[in-house]
């Protein structure tokens, strides 16, 4: 039987939850399809995660890159084409970003929620477990963020088979968004047409690119095509636009780190909602008379050592 504290816990949490629901849709009133944006589906994605993966990752609301400055849009000869200001998945290890809506008409957009929920909830397993920063420069951090993309795709295809239509889907819409090529440098070229080639492959093709173990696999795998690729300065790489199959990598921060090291579990928050046994609990049957109460003691009788007490109780109800 649960405590009555759980029982109140419950109570405020489905009160809260359904007034979140009831302010989201007073909020998204003009909108046209307000099952498309994510209050709608958050509840229904946390489970999903935490039942999916055993850890309690909290999906929040994705935020648009700033805009960038004109000094660097000078000095990098930034076109506008390459400046990334789209609202995309992401994920920083202790959470997963998601966009507040999307209004992509010919998907489904429950399954684009889902498919995007499991895919950053893998990779922040994989960057959590890895306990390492991305890469900083610009070509680096392409190249590993592609890998360690293809990575958790093959994980997820391989511990949850029935999301293989999901990507499929999720990475169509994303290659009909690609790049035009008239902007890019002949390096950029090269990883955009790596990126067009991921995206064109079926989800259970394994041989398009190199599936890292873990994180240190990805990097050395990074470092090693920058260097096969690498034609100009890399300060010259300009790093390319994400789509909603790409996402974003945000740094761990040192906190989350820590606390995955700490625990040995990619996430520590975990212990309070799900618990691991470490062995059956045996089970035994009861002694005869365990559970039955002495009937010849009763609340007002009072166990004392003390004989003058006793004596001063003649009908005998006092024990000694």
């Amino acid at each position: 039987m649960a405590e009555p504290e759980e029982v109140l816990i419950d109570a405020a949490y489905a009160v809260s939850t359904r007034m979140r629901r009831l302010w989201a849709q007073a909020a998204h009133a003009d909108e046209p399809n307000p099952m498309a944006t994510l209050d709608h589906h958050r509840r229904r994605l946390t489970l999903l995660v935490e039942a999916a993966f055993a850890c309690d990752l909290s999906i929040r609301v994705a935020q648009a890159p700033a805009w960038p400055t004109m000094l660097r849009r000078v000095i990098e000869r930034l076109p506008r084409a390459l400046i990334d200001v789209r609202v995309l998945p992401a994920t920083d290890g202790g959470a997963i970003y998601l966009p507040p809506r999307l209004t992509h008409e010919s998907a489904d957009v429950a399954r684009l929620y889902r498919v995007m929920a499991l895919q950053q909830a893998a990779r922040a397993q994989r960057l959590l477990q890895g306990q390492q920063q991305p890469p900083a420069r610009g070509l680096h951090r392409d190249l590993f963020a592609l890998a360690e993309a293809w990575s958790a795709d093959q994980d997820l295809v391989a511990a949850f088979p029935g999301c293989v239509g999901d990507l499929a889907m999720l990475r169509a819409l994303a290659l009909e968004q690609r790049l035009p090529r008239r902007h890019l440098r002949e390096h950029e070229s090269q990883v955009a047409d790596l990126h067009d080639r991921v995206l064109a492959a079926h989800p259970r093709d394994n041989d398009v690119l190199i599936t890292s173990a873990d994180v240190a696999a990805s990097l050395a795998w990074a470092a090693d095509t920058a260097s096969a690729l690498q034609q100009a300065d890399e300060r010259a790489y300009r790093s390319l636009p994400r789509d909603l199959w790409w996402g974003r990598l945000i740094a761990p921060a040192a906190s989350v780190l820590q606390g995955a090291a700490a625990s040995g579990e990619p996430d520590d928050k975990t212990s309070d909602r799900v618990g691991r046994m470490p062995r059956r609990p045996d089970v035994r049957m009861p002694e005869p008379g365990e559970d039955d109460e002495d009937e010849n003691i009763g609340p007002w009788m009072i166990q004392t050592d003390d004989p003058h007490e006793h004596a001063e109780d003649p009908q005998g109800l006092i024990r000694r």
